[in-house]
């Protein structure tokens, strides 16, 4: 069912305008990207636990979106590959190479065109890439007689290059487990930056010309970052939404309440869920054990749909409950972040600093 309110929000952003909304609570935020935030866009949110829960939100309205992580993710978001970008804000302004350095150290390769091995090797080398004897990992390369794997940092597969001499003869995908040959690639452009090269610049200098920008309660982000006073300009350029748990004043204030706490009792659950059912009803379930469970106890009709929805909520405008099987049996999980920036897997030596502790796949610490 359609919202005014929603409605008025796209248009704006639609228009290029900023603007706020109040009144966003439990995951209503991931339906307002989803039904009035055109793509791409870059979603930010305050802290990691946050973006990891928005990912799963987003899903549930029918997005794609791809968790923020470094390099790899930026230039592909910048490229279009990524419709829509979560990260959260320290993230977003940990520094990384600037798109102009990555412009000038551009790669292509295409069937019809030429590649000097050698060339590509010493290239590969002193951007940081391991040559190994058969390619696993995104920066690694192998060159054997004339065929020449790759694995790009910013791609999910490698390349595999079949030269005759010089000459490009075939350009194809392949499984780093097996080795085998997947499918045709029309042309292959990566930029691998030499290490040497300096970290200046955010994520907010990788957004599509186009994209808008959402901030996720802004109030709790920390805008002291040093990185904020120069990130903010740019952002502002563009068609911003903020949203706010909280009314604003001289906002969009949508008509969305939370949901008090369902008690877990198995015999209350049908009158409590009568109690928040609205014209449209939804409740999200993890898994195939959950949905048999909740058709079991409910015998009413009952919009059940596939999703790990993290705070359910009703949008009175809109006449409509979505709910978590989760909350609805009172059943949390104990969440722990699983992407912490001193643990997780680096896509470039560009990525540390001095004094980082780093634990080398094959030779530990």
């Amino acid at each position: 069912m359609a919202s005014p309110a929603l409605e008025r929000i796209g248009m704006a952003l639609a228009q290029g305008r900023p603007v706020r909304a109040g009144g966003v609570w439990g995951s209503s935020y991931a339906l307002i990207l989803a039904e009035a935030v055109p793509l791409p866009a870059l979603l930010l949110v305050p802290q990691p636990l946050a973006a990891e829960e928005a990912v799963e939100d987003l899903r549930c309205f029918g997005l794609q979106p791809v968790l923020y992580e470094g390099l790899k993710q930026a230039e592909r978001f910048r490229s279009g590959a990524i419709p829509l970008l979560v990260a959260d804000l320290p993230a977003a302004l940990g520094e990384i190479p600037s798109p102009e350095s990555l412009g000038r150290h551009r790669i292509t390769i295409a069937p019809g065109g030429t590649l000097d091995p050698a060339e590509l090797a010493r290239r590969l080398v002193e951007a940081g890439f391991e040559r190994t004897a058969s390619v696993e990992r995104p920066g690694e390369f192998a060159v054997r007689g004339g065929i020449v794997d790759v694995f790009p940092r910013t791609a999910d597969l490698p390349a595999r290059v079949e030269l005759l001499g010089d000459a490009v003869e075939s350009l194809r995908s392949f499984d780093p487990s097996t080795q085998g040959s997947l499918e045709p690639i029309a042309r292959l452009e990566f930029r691998p930056v030499p290490e040497s090269s300096p970290r200046s610049a955010t994520l907010i200098e990788y957004l599509p010309e186009k994209a808008c920008a959402v901030l996720r309660e802004p109030s709790e982000m920390d805008l002291r970052h040093p990185k904020w006073a120069e990130a903010w300009p740019a952002l502002a350029r563009r068609p911003v939404l903020e949203l706010s748990s909280l009314p604003l004043p001289d906002a969009e204030n949508l008509r969305i309440l939370s949901l008090q706490r369902f008690s877990g009792v198995l015999a209350n659950v049908e009158r409590e869920l009568e109690a928040v059912r609205r014209e449209h009803t939804i409740v999200f379930c993890a898994n195939e054990g959950e949905e048999r469970r909740l058709r079991e106890l409910i015998k009413t009709p009952l919009e059940i749909r596939r999703g790990r929805l993290n705070h359910g909520f009703l949008f009175e405008d809109q006449k409509s409950a979505f709910l978590a099987h989760h909350e609805l049996f009172n059943r949390y999980r104990l969440r722990r972040s699983a992407r912490r920036a001193d643990t997780r897997p680096i896509d470039s030596l560009l990525e540390i600093e001095r004094g980082d502790i780093v634990v080398h796949v094959t030779h530990g610490i």
